[in-house]
């Protein structure tokens, strides 16, 4: 330890500092992920060996058990009632064990999720608060929907494939893991509440802060391009939340926005018309629709039309992307149409836990992963398009890649 830390330590103004750092105190969303960073490797420098793997082995697994039993109770939004008056265990309790709840809130207090005012006294807190909201407390049930069960059989399967990786995504672990040759999303398919809950966390993880628009040049969409033509061809956009911020930033592409999805996900947002983004049901490992309105002068996908594909290629064995990347190109216009892809790009070294989770992940469940940048380049060059750039900011986990027929 330098003297200057021992220092610090010893007149409190070290933690002092720490402890009165908030979310809000930062300039931008690039400064507060990297603060974030920082706070994060200082807990592993200060861990004794045993304190990491507790937190793996007790300190995690238990708070999953705490935060989904205070979903399914309402506590945290009970906690918000009274403009976040300060609630007692019985309050929140309402007539259930009062024991049972106690050794929850203990749990989530200790963790920082609820603020422990005094004996048997509980207080909202910010992530509390945010726990009231569907899109943040889908990534609690996407534990127990699948996810837990997933990690937990991954190192016994790759032991049995002798740690070959995964690329089969119909004969991987999410298969050995149900018992089934479902892949994860027919699984999804055939259970409406566990696929609501997906959709729910992608929702939640679209309306993070940074957006493909704050990194990407989005003022070449608009230059050069016939008013009667898409600017942004969403492909596999889920339920519209980004082409949403996309009218709302720039008000004159109203109208001239598609939301492409599965049939099922777009007859749910058919009122998104009315914000001028234009809904339409398609299979992305079919050949993309856009270009037969050329020919009827609606919404011509030529001249300088982005297809978006975002959160839609990663989670893909190289096959199955390179067929939708193939589906696109029949619809694109040499030197006049761009592939636009907002995704993560694995970096050479210093990967951020963000981008290493959801490599895992995509791993666990279907057999897939993130991909370097030479990866990316390597598969959109394959299916004939040429890599033009790739757009990062520190404030995303995602890159935009730019590309155009070869």
């Amino acid at each position: 330890m330098s003297s200057r830390t021992s220092s610090l330590i010893s007149n409190g103004t070290l933690l002092q500092s720490i402890e009165s750092t908030d979310y809000g105190d930062f300039i931008d969303n690039a400064s507060r992920r990297k603060a974030l960073a920082a706070a994060q490797a200082l807990v592993r420098r200060l861990q004794h060996p045993i304190d990491a793997v507790w937190d793996v082995a007790l300190v995690y697994p238990a708070l999953y058990s705490a935060l989904k039993v205070g979903v399914d109770r309402n506590i945290f939004s009970r906690l918000d009632e009274d403009d976040g008056h300060p609630k007692s265990t019985t309050e929140l309790a309402c007539g259930g064990d009062v024991v049972v709840l106690r050794r929850m809130l203990r749990h989530l207090a200790a963790m920082n999720f609820i603020d422990e005012l005094g004996p048997d006294i509980w207080g909202r807190t910010r992530l509390s608060s945010a726990l009231t909201q569907r899109e943040v407390f889908a990534h609690i049930d996407f534990v127990g929907d699948g996810s837990q069960l997933a990690f937990t059989g991954l190192p016994t399967f790759l032991k049995e494939v002798k740690y070959h990786d995964p690329s089969n995504a119909t004969n991987g672990n999410w298969q050995r893991v149900i018992g089934s040759g479902k892949t994860y999303f027919e699984w999804l398919a055939e259970r409406p509440r566990e696929q609501q809950t997906f959709w729910d966390l992608m929702d939640g993880v679209a309306s993070q802060p940074g957006s493909w628009t704050d990194v990407y040049p989005v003022e070449t969409i608009f230059s050069g391009n016939n008013a009667h033509c898409a600017l942004v061809v969403d492909v596999g956009g889920a339920e519209g939340r980004d082409m949403q911020t996309f009218v709302q930033r720039f008000p004159e592409a109203s109208g001239r926005v598609v939301l492409q999805d599965q049939q099922a996900v777009i007859k749910t947002v058919l009122h998104l018309q009315n914000e001028g983004v234009i809904p339409m049901a398609h299979d992305f490992f079919t050949e993309q629709p856009i270009k037969e309105y050329c020919t009827i002068g609606k919404i011509g996908y030529p001249a300088t039309t982005r297809p978006c594909l975002p959160d839609r290629l990663h989670g893909r064995p190289e096959d199955k992307a390179r067929e939708i990347l193939q589906n696109l190109k029949p619809a694109f216009v040499r030197g006049h149409s761009r592939l636009v892809v907002n995704e993560v790009v694995l970096p050479p070294r210093g990967a951020t836990s963000d981008q290493t989770s959801l490599d895992l992940t995509m791993m666990a469940l279907v057999s897939g992963g993130e991909r370097s940048e030479e990866a990316w380049s390597n598969l959109i060059e394959s299916c004939g398009f040429r890599v033009l750039g790739f757009y990062h900011s520190l404030a995303s986990r995602e890159e935009v890649i730019e590309a155009e027929l070869a």
